[in-house]
């Protein structure tokens, strides 16, 4: 991987959950950045998507206000600048 993903679903079996994060403000500054991204519906079959998976649906059965977004950041050796990455999540 080689540009940051972000991702619009969790799933388990035959459900799937969608997050309920407005990332909005996460592209527009990727976009100013000139960062590549992509919106995935592919999180994964192991970890990351059941730590998502079972995150979102806590946040459902619970009815909690908490918003949840998975974010894959690529390896260290495709990142040009890490400081730059960082700084885009800060006060989201």
């Amino acid at each position: 991987m080689d540009h940051i993903k972000i991702e619009s679903i969790g799933r388990c079996d035959k459900e799937t959950l969608a997050t309920n994060y407005n990332y909005n403000t996460i592209i527009k500054r990727l976009e100013k950045q000139k960062i590549n991204y992509s919106i995935s519906e592919n999180e994964g079959n192991y970890l990351c998507n059941h730590i998502y998976y079972y995150g979102l649906k806590y946040i459902k059965e619970k009815n909690k206000k908490t918003k949840m977004l998975f974010i894959h950041i690529p390896p260290l050796e495709h990142i040009q600048d890490i400081k730059t990455i960082a700084n885009l999540f800060v006060e989201l």
